[in-house]
């Protein structure tokens, strides 16, 4: 029989500053009492925002949050603002590696609620990202945990059912093949449908790890979700059977800045490769260059409006695969002081039976 207190899976999703995106999506997130075989799981829900708490409550939407998530019927609620984020800085030492920055990056993010799920007990976490949803989340996370039993995967995710995890809107329909092939070439992640691990769709991780790559004040495409693949070889996989809905897009931002963060994972992928920056910028800027006759006319693009934005962060990268060297090692060292922290039942917003 299941214990109420310790729910076997965490449901996942970053926010900005408001919670209503996450309740959209939790109620667009559906459950069944059991799957199709008898299996039971029992959910809890942990957000990450870079919000404090006290100002997400004070929002227009913030005093309806709490109970519209307990109406749903989740099993608990935990929350990293970004006042815990403050405290947990003094917790973790810098010689383990960190697993977050203050400020955003992908790959914190991902940290931060593999913590929360730690925090509620949880055995996986299941991340999405807001405006997805998906039929059954019962059968979708039976069928990611019985393939990493099968298979020894570390990470397990699923796709999109209309759309790639990377933008091809600016892209000339017809080029739309080229342009996956040249993201692959250059950044070592294949995009293309069932090969990208998406880190939205159900992306399905253990709390002990492996941890993602975050870095300080740079954005790295792929750094949360498809690098899996370069860090866990045949370990990292997608499943297709279920198909996570997106109804909304990412946040808006202009080409140059998007395609920046693209070209901050080529040059991470020639780092890791050779070490030399001097050929991770020449590769990034050569990226930059192949897209020119494959973006549509009109954009306001040129490759070196991409090395001029500030999204393009190379100088950041190389610290970055330092501390993640770090952290994957001593990923566990971190759970225990995370563990032996208040920060665990500062996190708690609600937990069924505790």
């Amino acid at each position: 029989m299941s214990n109420p207190q310790k729910p076997q899976v965490m449901v996942g999703i970053s926010v900005r500053k408001d919670a209503r995106p996450a309740v959209e999506t939790l109620e667009a997130i559906k459950r069944r009492p059991q799957t199709e075989d008898g299996r039971h799981y029992e959910f809890a829900v942990g957000l990450e925002c870079e919000a404090r708490r006290e100002d997400m409550l004070a929002a227009d939407y913030g005093p309806d949050f709490i109970e519209a998530i307990r109406e749903q019927k989740w099993k608990g609620l935990y929350l990293w603002d970004e006042e815990l984020n403050k405290k947990a800085l003094a917790v973790f030492d810098c010689a383990l590696g960190r697993p977050i920055y203050e400020g955003f990056s992908y790959g914190a993010a991902v940290n931060r609620l593999m913590l929360l799920a730690i925090a509620a007990g949880a055995k996986y976490l299941v991340r999405f990202d807001p405006g997805t949803g998906v039929s059954c989340l019962d059968e979708l996370v039976k069928h990611h945990i019985a393939t990493m039993e099968r298979t020894g995967a570390k990470v397990v995710s699923g796709q999109y059912s209309r759309r790639l995890a990377l933008r091809t809107d600016f892209i000339i329909v017809r080029r739309i093949e080229r342009y996956l092939e040249l993201v692959r070439k250059f950044t070592g992640i294949n995009p293309r449908r069932g090969k990208q691990v998406t880190g939205g769709a159900g992306f399905t991780v253990a709390p002990d790890g492996p941890p993602a790559m975050p870095f300080q004040g740079a954005r790295v495409w792929g750094s949360d979700d498809g690098y899996f693949k370069t860090e866990c070889p045949g370990q990292a996989l997608v499943q297709t059977r279920i198909e996570v809905l997106r109804a909304k897009p990412g946040v808006s931002m202009e080409v140059k800045d998007y395609v920046a963060r693209v070209a901050n994972m080529v040059a991470l992928h020639e780092l890791s490769r050779t070490g030399n920056k001097e050929r991770a910028l020449r590769k990034a800027r050569s990226f930059a260059e192949g897209l020119v006759p494959l973006v549509k006319a009109g954009t306001d693009f040129s490759p070196q409006a991409v090395m001029d934005s500030r999204e393009f962060q190379i100088a950041k990268l190389r610290p970055g695969l330092d501390n993640y060297a770090s952290l994957n090692e001593n990923w566990a060292a971190v759970i225990r002081a995370f563990r032996a922290s208040a920060l665990v039942n500062q996190a708690r917003i609600f937990q069924e039976g505790g």
